[in-house]
């Protein structure tokens, strides 16, 4: 009948959609070590990254303090441009 006749369709696409599908999910599994390991490295480059401006933030607070010759005004000018020394330290 017609109804069977559509129905058998519908079922191929759905199963050829299935088969789509799942050789996609297996493309994502495949490569989740390769981007597992992407993400490893970048977080290491990263973490170098914020401890160099890190050390450059305080080769910047000694230089103001030297050139302001007093650390109640240096600390007012990072304190204005949003750097809090209180609570400023390296990543672990």
């Amino acid at each position: 009948t017609e109804e069977r006749q559509m129905a058998e369709v519908m079922l191929r696409s759905a199963t050829e959609e299935n088969e789509r599908l799942k050789k996609e999910l297996e493309s994502f599994a495949s490569g989740d070590a390769a981007v597992l390991e992407t993400i490893r490295a970048g977080k290491e480059n990263c973490h170098e990254a914020v401890n160099r401006w890190t050390d450059n933030t305080f080769l910047l607070k000694s230089w103001v303090e030297k050139k302001c010759g007093d650390r109640e005004q240096a600390s007012k000018f990072f304190k204005d441009h949003g750097v809090n020394f209180n609570n400023f330290d390296y990543l672990e």
